[in-house]
């Protein structure tokens, strides 16, 4: 496991969570490098309060969970633009960012889960999948998803308890698991992070594995939604045949 500071959590900027407020970023998931090893993905929206539209777009390196450089944060403060305008003029240099790290605009993997931030119904810590259709009387190793949360320390101005969390992904049949990530501590950049969700998990070549959730944390007028991801290796199922001696 690697240390905190270089693990990536790819959220919304470096802004107080108390400005993004009371509503749900939406998900722009641009794709993946032709090796799967880099990935792009953007938030954006409308904060409430003050009408400002935001685009903050990531690239990822996949297999080390970390950014491949710094994010490229865009707002539009005075909000005279459509959020559709203000997100069809993307700056020359988001452009070349995803070009130099080999980024394929739809080139997305294989979108094995997906519980939309509106299904209510959805477990929100837990995920389970197989890579290929599971059909009678075929039977295909499935992949659980497991996010744990445990209380952390940050200012959350008496609005509830802060939530730090672990994800890991564990072959089913083996057991055999990879922790993908596990705050020590979290991070101001949050914010004040009260519960994170399950969304949507892509499995690349059946090497890597992108897990998106959503966090949840304190709005101008409620609470508000912003996007982390969280990726790494997806665990190989171990070899449990004995050899047959003659």
């Amino acid at each position: 496991m690697f240390k905190f500071k270089y693990t990536l959590v790819a959220l919304l900027g470096f802004v107080s969570s108390v400005t993004q407020a009371g509503e749900a970023a939406e998900l722009n998931f641009i794709g993946f490098s032709e090796d799967g090893t880099h990935l792009a993905f953007e938030q954006y929206g409308t904060m409430d309060g003050s009408g400002s539209h935001f685009s903050y777009t990531y690239v990822i390196d996949v297999a080390k969970n970390k950014y491949a450089i710094k994010p490229i944060l865009r707002e539009d403060v005075d909000g005279e633009k459509t959020l559709e305008e203000f997100r069809a003029e993307p700056p020359e240099e988001l452009t070349a960012q995803l070009t130099e790290n080999g980024i394929q605009t739809g080139n997305f993997g294989q979108h094995v889960v997906t519980h939309l931030f509106s299904d209510v119904g959805a477990d929100p810590k837990l995920a389970q999948f197989a890579l290929f259709p599971p059909l009678a009387p075929l039977n295909h190793s499935t992949y659980s998803v497991q996010l744990t949360e445990e209380e952390g320390e940050a200012e959350c101005f008496g609005l509830g308890e802060p939530k730090r969390f672990s994800l890991k992904v564990i072959h089913d049949d083996t057991q055999s698991e990879t922790v993908l990530q596990t705050d020590s501590k979290i991070p101001k950049t949050r914010g004040c992070p009260l519960a994170y969700r399950i969304q949507d998990v892509y499995v690349y070549n059946r090497q890597y594995i992108v897990v998106f959730l959503n966090m949840i944390t304190p709005g101008f007028e409620g609470q508000s939604m912003r996007y982390l991801v969280v990726t790494g290796a997806l665990p190989e199922p171990k070899d449990t045949s004995e050899e047959v001696k003659g």
